[in-house]
């Protein structure tokens, strides 16, 4: 309760925008009612992992410092657990189906149709994105994750100083992201399942740069490699998502010959969904 209270309206916002975009993207490509409340709730995917990413940010500080803040959550840690928690549901979901498919079968009832851990993560990493771009702008008004002082910028009270505006230089780089990513959906190359590690792989490498324009205390500046505690995560996200990527493309081929008879119809590769029902 008290995490619900201390969050931003724009975490509220975010959370807003993601719930209408998965509920619009259900009613568009007619996905079943139960498929379609799972997606509503993967915010809470998102407020999961931004948690557990707060809980590791306390330890590592205490651990280093001796001291740690009152940091209750780490954006970073939704990024990285958001599609763990989305695909250990989809594959609890298909072990479901297959045990219903076995009894209906025998009934000689229509099975259900599997399915797919590409085609959700592709559903969800837009409003993934959007609500990504959104808390950081939260935590601009919030004031947390400040910038290094600088000769222009944004005030902030722990410095007392001028700082850079890191936390909106990420929120428009996740919004350009979103783009990017939406570009590629619609592209003949692309593989279903590409949407977030491709979101990830951009992200963690432009936050890895970013996280060198973000105030830390001298001895969380170089934990590791000379690196910060974030920046060692953005190193082996980035190796996670690029590895991701490569296996999509060896592995399967492109939508369009994937689903040949589809492609005019094509928007996006949303349109495998359907199967998913």
């Amino acid at each position: 309760m008290d995490l619900l209270l201390n969050l931003s309206v724009f975490y509220y916002i975010g959370i807003a925008i993601w719930l209408s975009i998965n509920l619009l993207t259900c009613r568009r490509y007619s996905i079943s009612r139960l498929r379609a409340g799972l997606y509503t709730l993967s915010f809470l995917y998102a407020i999961a992992g931004a948690m557990i990413g707060g809980a590791f940010n306390r330890f590592m500080e205490y651990r280093i410092t001796g001291t740690h803040t009152l940091t209750l959550v780490a954006i970073f840690g939704g990024v990285i657990f958001t599609p763990i928690f989305i695909v250990l549901t989809v594959l609890i979901e298909r072990a479901i189906r297959r045990g219903a498919n076995t009894v209906l079968v025998k009934h000689s009832r229509e099975p259900l149709p599997q399915v797919s851990v590409r085609d959700t993560l592709d559903l969800l990493t837009p409003g993934c994105l959007v609500m990504l771009a959104l808390s950081k702008v939260a935590c601009h008004f919030d004031k947390c994750c400040y910038g290094i002082p600088w000769s222009w910028g944004t005030y902030s009270p722990y410095l007392d100083t001028t700082v850079f505006p890191v936390q909106i230089s990420e929120s428009l780089t996740t919004f350009f992201i979103l783009v990017v990513v939406v570009y590629l959906m619609h592209k003949p190359f692309y593989r279903r399942g590409m949407a977030y590690p491709l979101a990830a792989t951009i992200y963690t490498f432009c936050r890895f740069g970013w996280e060198f324009m973000r105030y830390y205390p001298p001895k969380m500046r170089h934990v590791f490699l000379g690196l910060t505690v974030w920046q060692n995560c953005c190193v082996a996200v980035f190796a996670v998502s690029v590895a991701c990527l490569l296996f999509l493309f060896k592995k399967y081929p492109s939508f369009e010959t994937e689903y040949p008879n589809k492609k005019k119809k094509r928007r996006g590769n949303k349109m495998t969904a359907v199967r998913s029902r």
